[in-house]
């Protein structure tokens, strides 16, 4: 892997990926350097991986991410 700098923390999120189950939102995390990266990442797990649901994990100033979006 070409160093493209820090590694950075992204997120694929779906709502509503599960029906007939209690939780229905999906959430998984991984390190990488690039959105690009991290798609490819997600891919072999989450077909729908693409720029609509993979997003980088933003810290507010006590280094806290929220990760729901209500």
């Amino acid at each position: 892997m070409k160093d493209m700098g820090p590694l950075r923390l992204y997120a694929y999120t779906l709502p509503n990926a599960m029906d007939g189950h209690e939780y229905t939102d999906d959430v998984a995390l991984c390190w990488a350097q690039s959105r690009k990266e991290a798609i490819k990442k997600f891919k072999p797990f989450y077909g729908h991986a693409s720029k609509k649901t993979v997003h980088e994990v933003d810290f507010n100033r006590l280094g806290v991410a929220i990760l729901t979006d209500y």
